[in-house]
């Protein structure tokens, strides 16, 4: 669940995924005080429970539209898939920016299925041949 991303990660999501927000908030009464919004938002998500995979997408720069052939039915707590959250960490760390990864995730998905300590071992590699860190 979400409680499982860190600060940065959910920031991050939160504030680069703003169709999915618009599109979660239209489905709720939002005519009622800020403290009636909470509670309407609260009830929603506990009956209709989000595919935390769709926020996250958008964030990395897909377009809403790309969204639904990259969502698995198996898969909807980004904790389902730690391989794949775990090859997006690295390339954070490497410099890449988060808003250019779904690029990465659309034209190199298998990037994203690397065992655990691969991605990084290759990126090394790369660099000993010349290859230099985004700055």
């Amino acid at each position: 669940n979400t409680r499982t991303l860190s600060f940065g990660d959910a920031e991050h999501i939160s504030k680069n995924s703003p169709r999915y927000i618009l599109s979660l908030l239209s489905k709720i009464d939002t005519w009622n005080r800020k403290e009636e919004i909470s509670h309407s938002l609260t009830k929603f998500l506990r009956y209709n429970p989000i595919n935390e995979f769709e926020p996250f997408y958008e964030s990395l720069g897909l377009c809403p539209p790309e969204i639904p052939r990259f969502l698995q039915r198996d898969k909807v707590l980004l904790s389902d898939d730690g391989l794949m959250f775990e090859n997006f960490h690295v390339l954070c760390y490497y410099g890449i920016p988060r808003s250019k990864i779904g690029r990465v995730y659309k034209e190199a998905r298998e990037v994203f299925g690397y065992e655990n300590g691969v991605l990084a071992s290759k990126l090394e590699a790369y660099e000993s041949l010349g290859v230099k860190k985004p700055v």
